[in-house]
């Protein structure tokens, strides 16, 4: 199963935040890179993501997070990064 408890700035899963960045980019909250770094940008996309959903933007992907997420189409989503339709309309960056 898909683990993205926990996800936070200098988070070290960075496959959990690539899956967190796109899923933030596929809600229209997120324009940034999908290069597995939880920066700034991905920090703002998510306290945003958040807020609209009715937690406390607190900035870090939790299990309440994760839970809504989870019941607003991320695992439909997943299916969707492993071999995404158009991926000249991705910022996608190689990992190092």
């Amino acid at each position: 199963m898909l683990e993205l408890k926990n996800i936070k700035k200098r988070s070290k899963n960075g496959h959990s935040v690539q899956i967190w960045q796109y899923f933030l980019s596929r809600k229209g909250l997120y324009n940034g890179p999908i290069d597995r770094d939880f920066g700034n940008g991905t920090e703002k996309a998510t306290k945003e993501y958040q807020r609209l959903v009715g937690l406390p933007d607190t900035g870090v992907v939790r299990e309440d997070t994760y839970n809504i997420a989870f019941n607003d189409g991320l695992t439909e989503l997943l299916n969707d990064f492993l071999s995404p339709p158009d991926q000249t309309s991705l910022k996608l960056v190689e990992p190092i």
